[in-house]
Order: C-alpha cells, then structure tokens, then sequence
C-alpha cells in the first residue's frame, strides 16, 4: 500500500495509462470533432459537417473565371482568395449563429432586437461573438489584398502586352526606315 501521495506528473503517467481513447466509429467521430468550434481554422478542402464541398468548388471555378489566372502564381492566389472567402463566410454564419442560440437562450425573438442586445452584452460580454467578428474582419482584409495582388498583376500584364506591341511597332517603323534609306543609297540602274 503506498503511504505518500503520487505526484501530479505521477498520477498522470498513471491515468493516461489506463486510457485507450475512443474506439466504436460514433466516439471516433465525436472526437475527431471536438476541437471544431466554428471552422474558422479548418481546412477548407477537408470541410465540416453540414459544409458542401460543391459549393467551394464552383465558387473556385467562378473565381477562376473571374480572374483568368494565367500562370501558376496567379492560381495559387486565386485559390487563396476563394479559401479566404469560404472562411470569412464561415465565421460569419458562426457568429449569427451565436447570436441566435443567445436570442432563443434569452427568449427573444428577432422583433425584439433591442431587448436581446441589452441582454446579450450583459449577460455574456459576447466574447464568442466578437472574436468570430474579428477573425471575419481579418479574411475581410485578406480577401482585399488579395483582390489588390491580382489586379496590379492584371495591370502588369495588360502594361507588358502594351509593351510588346509599342515594340513591335517601333522595330516595324525602324525596318521601314532602313529599308528606305537603304533604297536611297543604292545607285538608280537607269
């Protein structure tokens, strides 16, 4: 029989020891989603229950669409966008969400706007609620600066195209040019 106290790291080897961890597919499941609050951090390819992973995929190809990436970078930021989208949206609805798991939990229905203000700020702080509005406002941002990356590489390539084409117009009238005085030079065979 031991007489002292295990220690708390002693006591932990011990109970984590006798530990196994779900193991029938629903206590899998329900772990494999504990941690998920919101989504906000999650994968967007690997998506949360309810989520349609279609509905990613057409904003992609309208986004594709939109944007015409022409090279690799441009895809690779196209993709960003639409994954900052898709995580913006989530918060959001996370955050109505919230609010209306408060509203019901208060008794107010969407008439009484006012009354489940006072009693939301009161009663929770509404700590969720604000912390999911500011990781929205962050991909909000994200999302912009993403869109401003595009179009000034838009602005480059339609700036490289003009390029190209004053080039080609400078060479031609250069040609030209020398064609003439080449023609001037040579003596007339008359």
């Amino acid at each position: 029989m031991q007489t002292q106290k295990n220690s708390r790291a002693e006591q932990a080897r011990i109970n984590g020891a006798k530990s196994r961890g779900a193991v029938t597919p629903a206590g899998i499941q329900k772990c494999r989603l504990a941690s998920i609050k919101h989504g906000g951090y999650v994968a967007v390819t690997s998506g949360i229950p309810g989520e349609n992973p279609n509905k990613f995929a057409g904003m992609l190809d309208a986004l594709v669409d939109q944007y015409d990436p022409r090279n690799i970078a441009e895809y690779t930021i196209v993709c960003a966008l639409a994954d900052a989208i898709w995580r913006q949206r989530r918060l959001s609805d996370a955050a109505n969400y919230e609010i209306a798991r408060k509203m019901h939990f208060f008794g107010c229905d969407g008439d009484d706007a006012d009354k489940a203000a006072a009693h939301f700020d009161a009663e929770t702080g509404s700590t969720v609620v604000h912390r999911l509005e500011a990781r929205a406002r962050h991909y909000t941002r994200e999302i912009a600066r993403l869109q401003r990356i595009l179009i000034n590489m838009k602005k480059c390539e339609v700036s490289d195209e003009a390029s190209q084409k004053s080039k080609e117009i400078m060479d031609s009238a250069v040609a030209q040019l020398e064609k003439e005085a080449a023609e001037k030079a040579e003596p007339d065979g008359s």
